[in-house]
């Protein structure tokens, strides 16, 4: 059973480590590429490629393409997935304390979450160049650990408040 702060936290931690795993998988997909194209091999990558000849080293191109990853992630969970965790923290506050872990969520979001992961699954069984991958998985991870900082800010938040008065 859980309380209201107690499950927006743990609605944030779920996310950091979803976004954690799919972040470290997508720079371990770019390494991989810019590692084919440091060995002088077949080049597998068309965005690793690009960045490198624009930039002049895979280093800078890998670095680039990190730096582009991170800040689109940003974008998406500050401005996109920022509303998602707005309805949940709603959703959680609406629930009678206490309530069973499976009530953190509404049902249909529990539909979206289990299509994503199909999605991600999906994604290692579709022949896209490793670096577009990477980029992907990326933004994503970033995306999710961002919008965990705000699960964890509203909780803070509710803490305060709660200590006020």
């Amino acid at each position: 059973m859980l309380r209201h702060r107690f499950a927006i936290v743990v609605s944030g931690i779920i996310w950091t480590f979803c976004g954690a795993v799919l972040f470290f998988r997508g720079v371990h997909y770019l390494a991989a590429s810019s590692s084919a194209l440091l060995n002088c091999a077949v080049p597998k990558g068309p965005l690793i490629a690009c960045a490198t000849s624009f930039l002049g080293s895979v280093e800078k191109g890998l670095i680039m393409l990190l730096c582009m990853s991170v800040s689109l992630g940003f974008i998406k969970g500050r401005f996109i997935l920022k509303r998602s965790v707005e309805r949940i923290v709603e959703h959680i506050y609406a629930l009678p304390s206490p309530f069973p872990l499976k009530d953190i969520y509404p049902k249909p979001y529990y539909f979206l979450i289990v299509s994503m992961i199909a999605l991600g699954c999906a994604l290692k069984f579709i022949p896209l160049p490793i670096d577009i991958k990477g980029v992907m998985d990326s933004v994503v991870g970033a995306a999710l650990i961002n919008g965990a900082m705000l699960y964890f800010r509203s909780a803070l938040i509710s803490r305060q408040a709660k200590e006020q008065t």
